[in-house]
């Protein structure tokens, strides 16, 4: 039998998911969860991070998160509200789930999890907890004792020290997965079977996807289009846009990953990596990063059919696609004329405009965004979901 462990505070509505989720999927190969209290706002201390992440975001970013939390807890077939004070101080809850064995620790978890994220419930009043305990069968006051402080502290530490950064976060052996949708991956390396794509007819609805070769997401979530078009006879639109135009109109960092902790950094290069694993795409990062990529967004709008060569030419070759040079070998390699191409640059440069100026009307705030019938799935790691919708 495995082991994975399960970090989580009951403050975070994704941790509650992964909790729904990780007892369901254990269950298929009998992997055993160990729940490991972790408080959240220690792990953001310990990586300098603001006590409320959120507030730091776009507009267009809160605005997408929230259609998200909504999309993933009706999968889990949840109907989720926040507290009118979220974040509710959590420590107390915490504690007291530290304070019980393994035993009734899942149980219990569930419990303030529920009074939290579906009653409305404060779970910082000692009251509120102490009934919940006697709902349990467990002692009162368990989050008083000392001890609670000491064991909460070390499971943070613990957490800090495997490189999690957030919650909910799964660790196998020295491997971590931070998100309820990464869980997949965790169950996968247990020797759960790899996610497929969903069987079914395609809605004839039109799909567009904004993309950047500036970003690897885009990179992994594009290299998936012709598997997707193949599977299911349709066709998906590309828009390329200009993503660091897009940022900085919504307000976000022009290259987000230089803006992360740390710890998140390494995280998402690790993350990286089990989405080339995950889709059977090859991947390294590149040398060269950030690229202009202006150039090879205008190519692109000019020869579609060169899109996923310019693609490859950086996140799996290394190529500087700045360089013209290297950009007229994709294209002569589809027999295109380069001179051609650059006789009608100034078409190209409307549409990317365009592209860019429709993707901020639409309410999207990264690559890889898929836009169907008037919603948006942002990341590779929406495919599915995505995918599901379209063949409903």
């Amino acid at each position: 039998m495995s082991d994975i462990d399960f970090h989580y505070d009951v403050v975070c509505p994704y941790a509650y998911l992964g909790a729904l989720k990780i007892k369901k999927e254990t269950q298929k190969i009998q992997a055993k969860i160990r729940w490991i209290p972790t408080l959240l706002g220690g792990l953001f201390r310990y990586n300098q991070s603001p006590d409320i992440p959120a507030q730091t975001w776009a507009p267009a970013k809160l605005r997408y998160s929230a259609i998200d939390l909504v999309r993933q807890a009706q999968k889990q077939q949840k109907k989720l509200r926040y507290h009118p004070q979220h974040p509710v101080r959590s420590v107390e809850a915490m504690r007291l789930l530290c304070m019980v064995n393994s035993e009734i620790r899942p149980l219990l978890s569930i419990q303030l999890f529920s009074a939290y994220w579906e009653q409305g419930q404060n779970i910082s009043d000692p009251k509120i907890l102490n009934n919940i305990a006697k709902e349990v069968g467990i002692d009162v006051d368990l989050f008083l004792d000392p001890k609670a402080k000491e064991k909460l502290f070390d499971n943070t530490k613990l957490a800090h020290e495997r490189g999690i950064f957030g919650v909910p976060s799964f660790a196998v052996g020295d491997r971590i997965w931070w998100g309820q949708d990464r869980l997949h991956l965790a169950m996968q390396s247990l020797g759960a079977p790899k996610k497929q794509f969903p069987e079914g007819r395609a809605s004839t609805d039109p799909i567009s996807l904004y993309h950047d070769f500036s970003s690897p997401f885009s990179y992994l979530g594009v290299m998936q289009i012709p598997k997707i078009e193949e599977k299911y006879g349709i066709t998906i639109q590309l828009k390329p846009i200009l993503l660091g135009a897009l940022f900085r109109n919504i307000g976000t960092p022009d290259v987000p990953l230089f803006a992360m902790s740390k710890a998140k950094q390494n995280y998402m290069l690790r993350d990286l990596n089990d989405g080339s694993k995950f889709w059977n795409t090859p991947f390294s990062f590149p040398k060269k990063f950030p690229i202009r990529s202006i150039l090879p967004l205008r190519i692109s709008i000019l020869a579609p059919q060169c899109t996923f060569d310019i693609y490859s030419s950086m996140w799996e070759k290394g190529e500087d696609i700045s360089d013209p040079e290297v950009l007229k070998k994709i294209v002569t390699n589809h027999n295109l004329n380069w001179n051609d191409l650059l006789e009608n640059i100034a078409k190209a440069k409307k549409i990317l405009i365009e592209n860019t100026t429709e993707a901020e009307k639409k309410g999207i705030c990264g690559v890889p965004s898929f836009h169907f019938q008037n919603s948006i799935w942002w990341g590779q790691d929406r495919i599915l979901d995505l995918l599901d919708a379209v063949i409903s």
